[in-house]
């Protein structure tokens, strides 16, 4: 089994150039209407990769993050904390089949993804699928939640505290205090959305690459705003870590020759995210620490 986790962090610096290779950059970047630092990017990226250095596997590309930082452009997400699931798929050039035929799996999935329960933490908007810039179908729960699903695969849903911060017992406050029993379904919905978008894949699915990313802006003048994690036990609620960063990320890639279980893969996603909030691995809630998978039992039972 392959797994690589890795993180962006980005950093300025300067170099020079000639003026003629600066050009055909600017040249290139408007032909794929790109800016200059993205085509950089891109391209040392891809070299690194040529020469050995870094698999392709290691990090998104460019395009494959902007998706992922524009979904905080719904609603609210970016002045309040909000959670960023995607899914991309490698082998790439890839393309869903029928996209935007009416009908297709593809709409079909978008508009009724798979879910363990009613009522439950899922990825259902009960919105209809629409074409947007003829780039992406998208999907969306008033304020609460976003799906958008691109033709090359990658699927990008993010959601605010409206939506993962409800149903946590007690008197916090809501607007920063997760609700960890609904991170932890979530994300195994969305494993299982991952995995159906893939068969509708033209080139199938080599490997996946997952991302969990926490937005969690502060305020200009205020004191730093810690994001916690709150779960409960059948009583009551009890803390369960706390973050203080801004943004948080986290690539898991995970190859299709493994074919691990859906619940194997949302654990290795959701002990990300809890792990940005401090949690070890034998502190997890809602897992099944013997053999290190999410356990459904856990959602299936809240929903009776």
């Amino acid at each position: 089994m392959e797994i690589y986790n890795t993180c962006m962090d980005n950093k300025t610096f300067n170099i020079s150039m000639p003026k003629a290779l600066l050009d055909a950059i600017d040249k290139q970047a408007e032909v794929e209407f790109r800016n200059r630092s993205d085509l950089i990017r891109e391209a040392t990226r891809t070299y690194i990769a040529q020469k050995g250095g870094m698999s392709v596997e290691d990090s998104l590309t460019v395009t494959e993050e902007s998706r992922i930082k524009d979904s905080l452009n719904f609603s609210d997400f970016l002045s309040s904390p909000a959670i960023v699931l995607s899914c991309a798929y490698r082998p790439q050039p890839n393309s869903i089949a029928d996209i935007f035929t009416a009908g297709s799996k593809a709409i079909e999935l978008v508009e009724h993804p798979p879910k363990l329960r009613d009522m439950g933490w899922d990825l259902d908007t009960l919105d209809r699928a629409r074409p947007v810039a003829g780039d992406y179908l998208e999907v969306a729960n008033g304020k609460r939640k976003l799906l958008r699903l691109y033709r090359d695969g990658q699927h990008v849903f993010s959601a605010g505290m409206g939506f993962f911060g409800h149903a946590v017992n007690g008197t916090q406050d809501l607007s920063s205090n997760f609700n960890l029993l609904s991170v932890a379904e979530l994300i195994t919905n969305f494993v299982t959305f991952s995995q159906s978008i893939s068969n509708s894949l033209e080139k199938g699915a080599g490997s996946f690459v997952f991302t969990i990313a926490i937005s969690n802006p502060q305020p200009d003048g205020q004191n730093k705003k810690a994001l916690e994690l709150m779960a409960y036990d059948g009583v009551g609620t009890e803390k369960a870590g706390k973050l203080e960063l801004e943004w948080a990320e986290r690539n898991i890639v995970i190859q299709e020759k493994d074919a691990m279980s859906v619940e194997r893969v949302a654990y290795l996603i959701y002990s990300e995210f809890c792990y940005f909030f401090g949690a070890r691995s034998d502190e997890l809630w809602y897992v099944n620490k013997d053999n290190r998978e999410i356990n459904k039992s856990v959602f299936l039972r809240a929903g009776m």
